[in-house]
């Protein structure tokens, strides 16, 4: 099965001159965790809620830009056997599919687990050792664990 096939051609995008505070705004509404972001149309990389480890309102001043990071891009024709590949390798669970410079789409871990068979036992998927916070910790501590470990 192809990238084509199971990716979400409707893809929010964000602007690199953004403000932090409305992506965050925007990607909650939508209940997204991460958007490529563009700069005059073209990708720049992708912004991910959970690399903010502070609170937005924080960062109140800043701008998307700040907070892009690069992850694998893929291309309507790779195979989905790659793109379950790909994420368990790079941790980044909503990937960005591209012609050229041209976001066409995005692929998420939910988008790939609607199209493959999966067989076996739990504990054949399953993750032992996950990092544990108490509900007197802050959200930020809690982020850092998450992206720490791939969450």
């Amino acid at each position: 099965m192809k990238v084509s096939e199971v990716m979400s051609k409707r893809v929010l995008c964000l602007d690199v001159k953004e403000p932090v505070w409305r992506a965050v705004s925007k990607l909650e509404k939508h209940d997204y965790k991460e958007a490529p972001v563009l700069e005059d149309g073209k990708y720049r990389g992708m912004f991910i809620l959970y690399n903010l480890s502070r609170p937005v309102r924080v960062m109140e001043r800043e701008r998307v830009e700040k907070y892009i990071v690069q992850v694998p891009r893929l291309s309507p024709d790779d195979d989905l056997e790659e793109v379950v590949r790909v994420m368990a390798e790079s941790g980044v669970f909503g990937l960005p599919v591209l012609e050229g410079e041209r976001v066409v789409g995005i692929v998420s871990d939910f988008d790939v687990l609607k199209h493959v068979k999966l067989e076996g036992k739990v504990h054949d998927y399953m993750r032992r050792n996950v990092p544990v916070v108490s509900p007197e910790e802050s959200v930020g501590r809690a982020r850092k664990l998450m992206a720490e470990h791939n969450l």
